[in-house]
Parts: structure tokens; sequence; C-alpha cells
């Protein structure tokens, strides 16, 4: 009986840990320079798609329109734009600096697969991607395909 007992309870616990698993897995939109109509259309349908299939839809943006504040469904990151880096530090530190916020973002959120808009965030993704080691996100980059109409702010 006792070896019955232990082997529900196994069961039971790998239950629990793959449900655990699954509740937080992310995905990700890396949508930067993009005008404030662009970015809410892509975070409001990131949100639909990712919230149903991977747990929770990160947003990673330079900037958050007041439409997005209050998404219950939503987890916004900051990082800043590359323009606004640049009047501090050389090319090099900035793209440093947004490199390194990535990574953190992605691993706080335990991120599996993060999709970018094009443009800045897709020079962005680039360069992750061409890291090596323990400096690459283990993260699928992959395009977004939400459809959603991106166009770029003007600054």
């Amino acid at each position: 009986m006792g070896r019955l007992r232990d082997a529900i309870e196994a069961g039971r616990q790998a239950v629990a840990a793959r449900e655990l698993a699954q509740a937080t897995r992310a995905q990700a939109l890396l949508a930067l320079g993009l005008d404030t109509p662009s970015l809410v259309a892509a975070a409001e349908a990131h949100a639909r798609v990712a919230g149903g299939q991977h747990g929770r839809a990160v947003l990673i943006a330079d900037h958050l329109p007041a439409q997005l504040v209050s998404a219950p469904d939503l987890i916004f990151e900051h990082l800043p734009p590359l323009a606004d880096l640049l009047s501090a530090v050389s090319p090099a530190a900035a793209d440093e600096h947004r490199l390194r916020r990535l990574a953190l973002i992605l691993g706080r959120w335990a991120v599996t697969e993060c999709l970018w808009t094009g443009g800045e965030a897709e020079d962005l993704v680039r360069m992750a991607m061409a890291r090596a080691g323990r400096d690459r996100p283990a993260v699928a980059f992959r395009p977004n395909d939400t459809r959603a109409p991106v166009r770029t702010a003007h600054r």
C-alpha cells in the first residue's frame, strides 16, 4: 500500500510541476520606435495571442501609451530609446546597455519566445542573436506576424 501511495504522490508532484512550468512561460514582443497607435495595436494583439498560448504577455517598448497603463493581461518593461542613450554615452556603450537590459528582462519573466516589430527592434535582436555563450539569451527570436500595422514614430 505504501508503494501505491508514493506513486500517486509522485504523480501529483509531477503534474503540479508541469502546471507551474506552463503557467510561468511567457512570450515577449520587442516593439521599439513605433508610434502610439501602432504600439497599442501591436500590444493588444500580442496580449490576446500570447496570453492564451503562453500564459504571460510581456511588452518591451521604449514608451508606454496611456491606453496600456492598466492592461491586466500585459506586463510592460521599458527599454530606453537608442537616441536617448546616445546623448550620454558612446554607440558601443549604448548597445551594450540595451543588450544587457534585454537579457535581464527576458530572464526575469522566463520568456521562451521573443517577437519583434522590425526597424530598431530588429537591429537589437540581430545583435543579441550574434552573441556567443552565456551572453546569448536562451530565447527563440522570430518576427512578429500579428499583422498589426506598424509605423515608426518620427522623433
